[in-house]
């Protein structure tokens, strides 16, 4: 299929191929994960931790979030949502390891997701295509950042059977607003030299 004709494609397929290739990468785990010993001999593990799981009722509740993100957010756009994956996964998985020497593994798409839903919520808000549910996930997701880190979600951690790293999400949301401002930057370049070339 040519390039141009699969951007063309709703955010809906792609993120649908996404959870398909989490799906697949779940077999080789223990080979993709976060591991700090193995990080630099083996750099795949920047994008691939964040793709697999530690178990498969962890990759089910965030597969569930991605899928539901295109009928939250249709209008959010591809490009930034590969370009958040193709830049964050790696951004990601740096804070990890200088923020939290102690951590040995991790594992999961939850981090990167919060950036995503809180990229995706920014720019509905800006773009004013649907300000209510970006305002409502928006304060949302901050409320839900302040609360993990008052009170860890033991919930969470019996049900996917491992303990739930919170610095992970607000991490995946810093790492996103980054990456915001500088396709925002180089959009706003974009836009000047435009209308420089219609002058």
């Amino acid at each position: 299929m040519p390039l141009r004709l699969l951007w063309q494609r709703g955010l809906m397929w792609h993120s649908g191929l996404l959870a398909g290739v989490c799906v697949l990468l779940q077999s080789g785990q223990r080979y993709l994960i976060y591991d700090a010993q193995q990080l630099w001999q083996q750099p795949w593990r920047l994008w691939t931790a964040h793709l697999v799981h530690v178990g498969w009722a962890h990759a089910a509740l965030n597969l569930v979030a991605l899928l539901l993100l295109p009928w939250i957010f249709p209008s959010y756009p591809v490009r930034r949502f590969y370009g958040i994956l193709l830049l964050g996964c790696p951004l990601l998985s740096l804070l990890l390891w200088m923020q939290l020497p102690w951590l040995t593994g991790y594992a999961g798409l939850s981090g990167i997701l919060h950036g995503i839903y809180f990229s995706a919520a920014l720019h509905a808000f800006v773009k004013r295509s649907d300000r209510l549910v970006a305002s409502i996930l928006l304060i949302g997701l901050t409320m839900k950042l302040v609360l993990e880190n008052l009170v860890v979600g033991h919930g969470t951690a019996e049900l996917i059977g491992a303990p739930v790293l919170t610095q992970a999400h607000y991490f995946g949301v810093a790492v996103v607003l980054l990456l915001s401002g500088i396709f925002g930057h180089f959009s706003a370049i974009q836009a000047q030299s435009s209308a420089q070339i219609d002058k």
